[in-house]
């Protein structure tokens, strides 16, 4: 029986590589879909609970009626326990553009076009 480590497809795969080309497809197919999306139409994409209790994250696109978007983020008053932004986390999207919860109600929230 061959190793794993001695099985040569496993010795030449590259996991960020694949993982890299893994986002940069669902990236594309989800612009793909966004584009296309009626006034008001509304796209939630979440994370499995599993074992865990309480709310699993989400990420919600809205297609508002000026052709643009609304993309909102669950928030800690939405998430179970497990789920819980940590201070760092929260300000990571902050960083890169998200409104925080305060601003809006529950929900981090991007604008986008």
């Amino acid at each position: 029986m061959t190793q794993p480590d001695e099985d040569p497809g496993v010795a030449e795969f590259d996991l960020e590589r694949s993982t890299a080309e893994s986002w940069a497809s669902f990236a594309a197919k989800l612009a793909d879909v966004l584009s296309v999306m009626e006034d008001d139409a509304t796209l939630t994409i979440g994370a499995m609970a599993g074992e865990k209790s309480g709310a699993a994250p989400f990420v919600a696109f809205r297609a508002a009626e000026n052709g643009g978007l609304v993309a909102e983020a669950s928030g800690n008053a939405e998430l179970g326990e497990y789920y819980q932004l940590t201070p760092d986390q929260a300000d990571a999207l902050a960083t890169i553009g998200w409104e925080p919860p305060e601003q809006h109600g529950r929900r981090f929230r991007a604008l986008g076009t």
